[in-house]
């Protein structure tokens, strides 16, 4: 039998999930939206279809025609004399267009399953999880990883095409998920039952991290749903960190914030965040006559409970923290807060998560 050299790069499933490169040309959201991915993402393929051929099907499919004849495919992959030629200069487009529903985030190389599969989804008509915030427009809701474990795992695959390999897919069961949702039909876009974000946190962190990974899905961005799932997170964290408080007896100020590094998107939305909250607080300091000998930065963190080195982060970030050559020491530029606090046009600034609509019944 004459042997087959198939070129292949054992490397490219090595970190599963994770490929420098977008290796999907174009990601479709529905019939509507057409994305462009900013990473790889290898998990959606089989890497045992791959290592045996060299060709790429993602695993869904495979898996299906295993099942359709499994005996013919096996009998094929016995016969496969393979010599693995692990210096190929392999093609970095797997597959021009991968389709999500965005309902679910199952998802097909084929349009036409994808429009069959969305006219009968059953996450269309029905929303998962429980309800966790019912605000003006928008709605949290917790979804548990035991229910809903086929709808996280797709939603975090989809996820990994928009973020780096922070994300999970794998060991959904050790982080809560909140997904994001619009109230009310939106006749424009259509949004409604669509998750329009997520975060996730992590179930019994040491830390006491208020957020693992955030997503805003990209045809739903500019609307400051990002704001509104960090202040979220934060009245989460606040919440059963003060609870926990009590518990022991502690008068510590409980502090909290997003795990460590942020991706990429995660620390831009967190910035935006962070400056706008403490530029505010700043000037309430300022402004106050009763603070006494309570410095700054232990202000801020009463108020905010925001941890003391993200708030050290966003002050250099607006550039107000100085350097006095002739005290050798740091100081407070004034004139760049109040610069900062006028261009934004924080004097209107308010809070998008109302506390009496939060149901921390769970």
């Amino acid at each position: 039998m004459k042997a087959k050299v198939i070129d292949i790069d054992p490397k490219l499933f090595e970190y599963h999930g994770v490929l420098s490169y977008p290796n999907v040309k174009d990601i479709n959201l529905g019939l509507s939206y057409v994305l462009k991915p900013l990473y790889g993402n290898n998990a959606v393929f089989s890497k045992k279809h791959y290592t045996k051929t060299g060709n790429f099907v993602l695993g869904p499919e495979y898996e299906e025609k295993m099942d359709e004849n499994i005996e013919e495919i096996k009998k094929q992959e016995e016969n496969l004399d393979v010599i693995i030629n692990s210096n190929a200069n392999i093609d970095k487009t797997w597959l021009d267009t991968l389709y999500f529903c965005e309902y679910c985030f199952r998802y097909t190389n084929l349009k036409d399953d994808l429009t069959n599969h969305i006219e009968n989804c059953y996450y269309k008509h029905n929303l998962p999880g429980r309800h966790v915030y019912i605000g003006d427009e928008y709605l949290i809701k917790k979804v548990s990883t035991q229910t809903h474990a086929l709808f996280l795992q797709c939603m975090c695959l989809f996820t990994k095409f928009f973020l780096d390999n922070k994300s999970s897919f794998c060991n959904i069961e050790e982080f809560e998920f909140y997904v994001l949702y619009a109230k009310e039909s939106d006749t424009e876009l259509s949004i409604r039952n669509k998750p329009l974000g997520f975060f996730s946190k992590q179930i019994g962190s040491l830390s006491f991290e208020s957020l693992s990974s955030i997503m805003i899905i990209p045809p739903y961005t500019k609307r400051k749903l990002g704001t509104l799932l960090i202040e979220f997170s934060y009245a989460i964290g606040i919440h059963e960190l003060t609870s926990f408080g009590k518990m022991i007896s502690s008068k510590e100020v409980i502090t909290t914030g997003p795990e460590s590094p942020l991706s990429p998107f995660g620390l831009s939305l967190y910035l935006n965040y962070w400056q706008k909250v403490l530029v505010k607080k700043m000037i309430e300091y300022r402004n106050k006559k009763d603070i006494g000998n309570v410095s700054l930065i232990r202000y801020l963190i009463n108020e905010t409970h925001f941890e003391p080195n993200d708030i050290i982060l966003t002050l250099k970030s607006i550039e107000c923290i100085k350097v006095s050559k002739k005290r050798n020491s740091k100081f407070i530029d004034w004139d760049v807060v109040e610069q900062f606090y006028k261009r934004k046009n924080l004097i209107n600034h308010k809070p998008l998560i109302n506390n009496d609509e939060l149901l921390f019944h769970y």
